[in-house]
C-alpha cells in the first residue's frame, strides 16, 4: 500500500521500533487512512515534545549556573514543563485510538471466541497471543502511556542536554562525567535487558512451573541483590556533587547538581523502565502477529478483506423472479480441515419466510465453521441471498453494519458473569421504552443517555446507590429519579416477556435481576428464544433467526413451550426465516412445523 511509504509513516515505524504498534497496521486493520495518518501525527508531535522537554533541560541547568540569567532559567521551566505535559497529551490521544479502534475491529470475535481461537491456532498464532486478544486493546493503550522508545531517548537526551550546557559554562569535567552516564545509559542498559530482565523472566517462569521453592528462593535473592546495587547507584549523584563541592567550591553548584542528579536518572531510569520494555514488546509482537492474521485473507474483518470478498464479479447475480420472500443459499461453501485435508461443506436451498430450515450438523462435523462463514466472519465461496417484495438482495452487497441487523445469532456461553436476564433485552427496550428514552436525552443529553440505558443494570443499580447517599458517581444527582423510572419500566416489560413465555420462564425464580449464567441449561435456552422473538417482532430488518439447539435440555412440557415461541416468530407480521441447529429433534420439528427445508453435511 502506497500510504505505507509516506513520510509519516516511516518516521512512525522508525518511533515505534518493537514496543508499540505502528499506524500502517491500524490502517490495515480498519482501512480508514485519516485516523492511521493521526495516529502517526500524534507520534510525530510526541517526539517534538521530547525534543521541547530535552531542551527545557539545557537552559534549566544554564540558568543555574548565575542569577544573571534567571531569563534563561524560566525559558528552560517553561520548554519543560510544556513538553512533558504535551508528550503525555499525544500518547493518551495515540493510546485512545488504538484502544476504540481494537474494540470496535474485534468485538465480533467475541460470538464465537472458541472456534476462533481454534482457527488463530491454525494460523500459527500462540496460546498465550490467543488469550491475549481479550485484552488487547487495553495493552495496547498501556504500550502507548508507557512508550520505550520515549522513555529511553529521555534517559539518554536528559543527561545530554545538561552536559552541553555545563559545557557552555564553562565546567568541563562535570560535562564529561554528566554525558557519560547519558551515553552509556544505552549499552547498559541493553545489556541489562538481555543479561539479567529475560533471563530472570525465563528462570521465574520455569521455577513457578517445576514448583520448586528453593530455586525460586535462589533467583529472588539474587533479584534482591541485583536491586540493592541499583538503588546504591542512584545515591551516586550526591557523592559526585559533595567531591565537586569539596575541590572547585560553592561556584555553580545548581547548575553541577542538577547536571548530575539528571544524568543519574537517566541512567538508573534506564534499569528501571527494563521490565516495562519487556512488556511492551510482548504486546507489540503479540499485536502485530494477530492484526496480520485477522486482517488476512481466512477472515473477513478488516473493511479492505470485506470490500475484497464482496465485489468478487460472481457476487453480482441478476435479480430473482420468485414471489415468495425468503432467504436462498446458492452454492454457499465454506473450507472445513479435516486433519490434513482440506473437506468443503456446499448448501443450497431456500427457507420462506415464516418459514423453517433445519441443519442437521453433527458435533466436530464444522457447524460452528460454518456459522461464521454465514455470518460472514470467515472467507467462504457461493452466495446469501434475501428475498423481499420479489427482489432478490446479494448479501455482499450489505455493510457489515447493515448485515448484523438481518441476521440474529446468539450464543449464550460468551455472556458475561454479571449479565442480567434485563441486559439480554437492552437494545430491545430502548425501542419499546422510547419516550423515556427521549424525555432523558432532552433532559441530560445524549452522552448520559447512552450510557445509562447501555450499560449494565447491576453497574445502573449501584450508581442509583452512590447518589443516594451523597457520593460521586458517574450521573449528577438530578439524574436520580429517572434513573429509578427506567429500571423499574425496563423491569416490567422483561417481566411481561418472560410471563408470555410460560413454562418455567413464569416460574417466579426466573425474574429480570436475576443472573443470566445462574440458570440452568434449558432455562438458557429458552431464554434465548424468546430473546429472538422479541428482536425479530420489534426490530423488523431481521431476516434470519439461527437458533443452536433450542430443544436441548428440556423436559417435555417446555420443549412444548419452546416449539410455540418458534411458531410465535412465525406467526410475526414480517416473520424471519428461521434455521434451525439440531441433530436431535429433527422428528419432533417436523412433526409440528410443515414444509421444513433440511440441510445436512
Amino acid at each position: 500500500m502506497l500510504e505505507h511509504n509516506r513520510w509519516n509513516f516511516i518516521a512512525d515505524r522508525l518511533w515505534c521500533g518493537q514496543t508499540q504498534v505502528p499506524a500502517s497496521l491500524l490502517l490495515n486493520l480498519t482501512g480508514d487512512v485519516s485516523k492511521a495518518k493521526k495516529l502517526s501525527y500524534y507520534r510525530i508531535k510526541s517526539a517534538l515534545a521530547l525534543f521541547t522537554e530535552l531542551l527545557g533541560c539545557f537552559f534549566i541547568t544554564w540558568g543555574f549556573s548565575t542569577s544573571e540569567l534567571m531569563g534563561v532559567l524560566w525559558l528552560g521551566l517553561m520548554l519543560k514543563i510544556s513538553g512533558s505535559l504535551a508528550s503525555a497529551y499525544w500518547q493518551n490521544k495515540s493510546g485512545i485510538i488504538w484502544n476504540v479502534a481494537l474494540q470496535t475491529h474485534l468485538k465480533d470475535l467475541t460470538t464465537y471466541a472458541q472456534e476462533v481461537n481454534a482457527y488463530l491456532a491454525d494460523q500459527g498464532c500462540s496460546e498465550s497471543e490467543i488469550q491475549a486478544l481479550h485484552f488487547l486493546s487495553s495493552d495496547v493503550y498501556q504500550a502507548e502511556l508507557n512508550s520505550y522508545q520515549r522513555a529511553r531517548l529521555q534517559n539518554i537526551g536528559t543527561p545530554v542536554a545538561c552536559g552541553l550546557a555545563l559545557l557552555l559554562i564553562g565546567q568541563p569535567i562535570s560535562a564529561v562525567i554528566v554525558l557519560l552516564l547519558g551515553l552509556c545509559s544505552f549499552p547498559i542498559g541493553e545489556y541489562f535487558f538481555k543479561e539479567h530482565v529475560f533471563r530472570n523472566e525465563s528462570q521465574l517462569r520455569l521455577g513457578n512451573s517445576a514448583k520448586q521453592t528453593e530455586y525460586l528462593q535462589h533467583i529472588h535473592n539474587q533479584h534482591l541483590a541485583f536491586s540493592l546495587r541499583i538503588n546504591a547507584l542512584s545515591q551516586l549523584p550526591l557523592v559526585l556533587f559533595g567531591v565537586r563541592f569539596l575541590f572547585s567550591g560553592p561556584a555553580q553548584l545548581l547548575s553541577t547538581f542538577f547536571g548530575y542528579t539528571q544524568g543519574l536518572v537517566g541512567l538508573t531510569g534506564t534499569f528501571a523502565f527494563q521490565k516495562a520494555r519487556m512488556v511492551s514488546q510482548k504486546t507489540t509482537k503479540t499485536a502485530r502477529h494477530l492484526i496480520d492474521v485477522l486482517s488476512s485473507s481466512a477472515f473477513l474483518l478488516t473493511p479492505s478483506r470485506w470490500h475484497e470478498h464482496c465485489s468478487k464479479p460472481e457476487k453480482n447475480l441478476v435479480p430473482s423472479n420468485m414471489l415468495v420472500n425468503g432467504v436462498e443459499l446458492c452454492n454457499f461453501t465454506v473450507p472445513i480441515k479435516n486433519g490434513d485435508e482440506h473437506c468443503p461443506i456446499l448448501l443450497n436451498g431456500f427457507i420462506s419466510s415464516g418459514g423453517m430450515g433445519v441443519l442437521q450438523a453433527p458435533s466436530g462435523k464444522g457447524k460452528s465453521t460454518f456459522l461464521m462463514g454465514l455470518t460472514h466472519l470467515i472467507n467462504h465461496d457461493g452466495d446469501v441471498f434475501f428475498i423481499k417484495n420479489a427482489k432478490r438482495e446479494n448479501i455482499h452487497f450489505f455493510s457489515k453494519e447493515e448485515l448484523s441487523k438481518k441476521i440474529f445469532f446468539f450464543r449464550s456461553d460468551l455472556i458475561d458473569r454479571s449479565t442480567r436476564i434485563t441486559d439480554m433485552f437492552k437494545e430491545v427496550l430502548i425501542i419499546e421504552l422510547i419516550s423515556d428514552y427521549q424525555e432523558m436525552n432532552r433532559k441530560f443529553g445524549t452522552e448520559l443517555t447512552e450510557l445509562a440505558w447501555n450499560a449494565a443494570d447491576n453497574l445502573i443499580e449501584s450508581e442509583i446507590v452512590n447518589l443516594q447517599k451523597g457520593r460521586k458517581s458517574a450521573f449528577p444527582y438530578q439524574m436520580v429519579s429517572d434513573l429509578q423510572q427506567m429500571r423499574q419500566n425496563r423491569q416490567k416489560i422483561v417481566a411481561s416477556y418472560l410471563a408470555k413465555g410460560q413454562g418455567n420462564l413464569a416460574s417466579p425464580n426466573i425474574y429480570p435481576e436475576r443472573l443470566y449464567i445462574t440458570l440452568s441449561a434449558g432455562e438458557k435456552q429458552r431464554i434465548n428464544c424468546l430473546l429472538a422473538l422479541v428482536k425479530a417482532r420489534i426490530k423488523k430488518e431481521c431476516e434470519l433467526v439461527i437458533l443452536d439447539e433450542p430443544l436441548t435440555h428440556l423436559d417435555k412440557q417446555n420443549v412444548q413451550f419452546q416449539m410455540n415461541v418458534l411458531k410465535q416468530i412465525q406467526g410475526l407480521q414480517n416473520p424471519p426465516a428461521l434455521l434451525i441447529i439440531s441433530h436431535h429433534f429433527v422428528d419432533e420439528l417436523s412433526e409440528q412445523f410443515h414444509h421444513i427445508q433440511k440441510f445436512s453435511f
